[in-house]
C-alpha cells in the first residue's frame, strides 16, 4: 500500500514541464554568473568562455538538482507538493552585481518554492493542512542538501586536485547553501527564520560555521564540531542581545 502511493506522488507530483523551464533557466543564468570573468585571462576568448560556461552548466545542474531533489523527496514525505519557480527580481540583481562587479561578486539569488496540499495523500494526517514543522522540515532539506554535496566534491577535489571542476563544484554549492538559507524575501531561510528565529539562527551559524572551516582545510570530524560550536555560539549571542531584551 505505502509503495502504491509512493509510486503515485512520484508519478504525478514529482516534477512539471513549467517547474523544468524554470529550472533550465536557473541552470543557464547561474552559470553565466558562475563564468563572468572566465572569458580570457587578458583578452576576450570566445571558444575559452564557451568551455567554461559549459562546465558551469553542468556544475549547476548537478547542484540545483541535489538541492530541489530535498526539497520534494521531503515535501512529498508529508503530503505537500513543492512548486520550483523563479524570483526575476532577485535574477536581475544577482546579473546586475555581476555585471557592476565584473564577475567579482557572485549571487545566486532567484529560485524559490511554494507549497501545495496534495488533498488525498493529507487525508488521516493530525493536521489536515500543512503546519510550520512541515514548511519549515521543506525548506530546510534543501541547504542542507547543498551543503552535503560541497562537503563530499571539497574532500573529492582535496584528492583529486587535477580535476578542478570538484573544487567548484564545492564552492558553488558552499555559497549556494547559504545564499538560499539567507531569510530575505521568497528564499529558504525567511520560511525556517519564521518557524523558530532562535533555531534559525543556531541552525544558519552550523551552516556557515561548516563552510568556513571546512574551506579553512580542517577535516571533516573537526569541521562538524567546530560548526556546532559556532551554532551554539551564534546562537547565545542572539538571544543575549536580541532575543532576550
Amino acid at each position: 500500500m505505502i509503495n502504491k502511493e509512493w509510486n503515485d506522488l512520484f508519478k504525478h507530483y514529482y516534477i512539471t514541464r513549467r517547474e523544468c523551464y524554470h529550472l533550465l533557466t536557473l541552470i543557464l543564468i547561474f552559470a553565466f554568473i558562475l563564468s563572468f570573468d572566465q572569458w580570457g585571462t587578458e583578452i576576450f576568448s570566445f571558444s575559452q568562455g564557451i568551455l567554461n560556461f559549459g562546465s558551469a552548466s553542468i556544475i549547476i545542474a548537478i547542484s540545483l538538482f541535489i538541492h530541489d531533489a530535498a526539497h520534494r523527496i521531503v515535501a512529498l514525505k508529508r503530503r505537500l507538493k513543492p512548486e520550483i519557480s523563479i524570483n526575476y527580481y532577485w535574477i536581475f540583481f544577482s546579473l546586475l552585481i555581476a555585471i557592476i562587479s565584473k564577475g567579482n561578486i557572485k549571487l545566486y539569488f532567484g529560485e524559490y518554492f511554494s507549497i501545495k496540499i496534495l488533498s488525498a495523500h493529507r487525508l488521516g494526517h493530525f493536521r489536515y493542512h500543512e503546519s510550520g514543522d512541515d514548511l519549515a522540515a521543506v525548506a530546510i532539506a534543501g541547504p542542507i542538501a547543498s551543503l552535503l554535496l560541497g562537503g563530499f566534491a571539497y574532500g573529492l577535489a582535496q584528492l583529486l586536485p587535477n580535476i578542478p571542476i570538484l573544487g567548484t563544484l564545492a564552492r558553488f554549492s558552499f555559497a549556494f547553501a547559504i545564499m538560499s538559507f539567507l531569510p530575505l524575501p521568497t528564499l529558504d531561510g525567511l520560511i525556517y527564520f519564521f518557524y523558530s528565529r532562535l533555531t534559525y539562527i543556531f541552525v544558519f551559524g552550523m551552516l556557515l560555521g561548516y563552510v568556513l572551516w571546512s574551506l579553512s582545510g580542517i577535516q571533516i570530524a573537526g569541521s562538524i564540531i567546530l560548526s556546532i560550536i559556532t551554532g551554539c555560539v551564534a546562537w547565545w549571542l542572539f538571544y543575549t542581545f536580541w532575543e532576550a531584551t
